[in-house]
């Protein structure tokens, strides 16, 4: 079962890949927007009531636990 981060209007990825898990690094923006997919879309700053699913990141090394995608090479 996947948890799941519900907005509140201004928030953006970094702030809530930093208050869930403690560090708002590429590794873990990029897990974030691999894991909701069309979420890129809605811009940087979200409006209130979008589901975010957050995917499981090792506590270690603050990386994701699964495959990433790279936007840009």
């Amino acid at each position: 079962m996947s948890l799941t981060y519900i907005t509140r209007d201004g928030d953006t990825l970094d702030y809530i890949a930093w208050k869930q898990y403690g560090a708002a690094t590429t590794a873990i923006v990029n897990a974030l927007l691999a894991a909701n997919f069309g979420l890129a879309d809605l811009g940087p700053v979200l409006s209130a009531g979008v589901s975010v699913v957050l995917p499981t990141i090792d506590a270690d090394t603050k990386k994701a636990t699964t495959q990433e995608v790279t936007l840009w090479t």
